[in-house]
């Protein structure tokens, strides 16, 4: 059973949320995870956390 990434839309009969909703998921996640890495690479720096926001 292959697994699709996007749907064909609500004309197809298809709920768009049911894959929009994971993916957003997804990447609320990474950016969370690449931003506290970030963080924790510039605090010798002495960089405040907004400026790994920021390049984030």
């Amino acid at each position: 059973m292959a697994v699709k990434m996007a749907s064909d839309g609500l004309w197809q009969g298809e709920n768009p949320l049911d894959f929009a909703l994971p993916l957003l998921a997804v990447q609320i996640a990474v950016v969370l995870v690449v931003t506290q890495g970030l963080a924790f690479a510039l605090k010798p720096l002495r960089q405040p956390r907004v400026i790994a926001e920021i390049l984030v």
